[in-house]
């Protein structure tokens, strides 16, 4: 069967970009150009050159469990409009594969892997740190909440020139 070609998602419905749908109510938390140009524009990929493709990557060979997986992530992402099919005779895209690897404490994490895609683009070193750190930033009165990140990067939408090098795909 040919290879289904798919791309990460901006701003489609669900949660997929969904952060531009708000762009009124950034601009009253802040004032930041870069905020809020990402917030209405999408986020645009710091390239230090041009993404440049040779060879597009073969399919990974893995278990019918891990396959499993990567089915089922897709799935997900298709429902919640983070990605969706497209054209595969775009000769300026840039694809990754896909694949699972195993969790520290059970099961499966489905991996887009952007490591080639990652050789063109700015390095930003982030750390991000933890409660254990956090305790002596509070102050009487303060509040504290949790916030599960596990969607949390779906919601930020990517600039639609970008969309070509966020490509991967699957059973090919």
């Amino acid at each position: 069967t040919p290879p289904i070609f798919l791309k990460m998602s901006s701003v489609q419905s669900h949660v997929g970009g969904r952060l531009s749908k708000f762009a009124d109510a950034w601009l009253s938390l802040s004032d930041d150009q870069w905020i809020l140009s990402t917030v209405n524009h999408g986020y645009a990929i710091d390239f230090v050159k041009p993404p440049v493709q040779h060879f597009t990557p073969s399919g990974c060979i893995m278990s019918k469990e891990r396959e499993i997986v990567c089915d089922q992530e897709i799935t997900s992402l298709l429902a919640k409009g983070a990605i969706w099919p497209v054209n595969s005779n775009s000769t300026d895209s840039f694809i990754s594969n896909m694949f699972a690897v195993p969790k520290k404490l059970g099961g499966w994490r489905p991996i887009i892997n952007l490591k080639c895609l990652n050789a063109f683009i700015s390095y930003q070193h982030f750390k991000m740190e933890g409660l254990d750190c956090v305790k002596y930033l509070l102050q009487h009165s303060d509040w504290m909440v949790k916030l599960d990140l596990q969607d949390a990067y779906l919601l930020v939408p990517l600039s639609p020139e970008h969309f070509k090098f966020l490509r991967f795909f699957w059973k090919g």
